[in-house]
């Protein structure tokens, strides 16, 4: 069965857009098929792994 699923389209190491499509019109657009769910826009895709962006702690209010 081919349904779509969602994929990264992934410019400089970063997914910069995520897109629903078939399988096999992925290679159309370049599309690395998402196998983390949680994956999105700004994630980093290396050695065929998504890695999430890295969060800077907010800092206390000051006083």
């Amino acid at each position: 069965m081919n349904e779509p699923m969602n994929h990264a389209i992934v410019e400089n190491g970063i997914i910069a857009n995520v897109i629903w499509v078939l399988p096999d019109q992925a290679h159309e657009f370049g599309a690395i098929l998402l196998t983390n769910e949680a994956a999105g826009i700004g994630w980093r895709y290396e050695n065929g792994e998504f890695i999430p962006p890295v969060t800077q702690p907010e800092s206390a209010p000051e006083e």
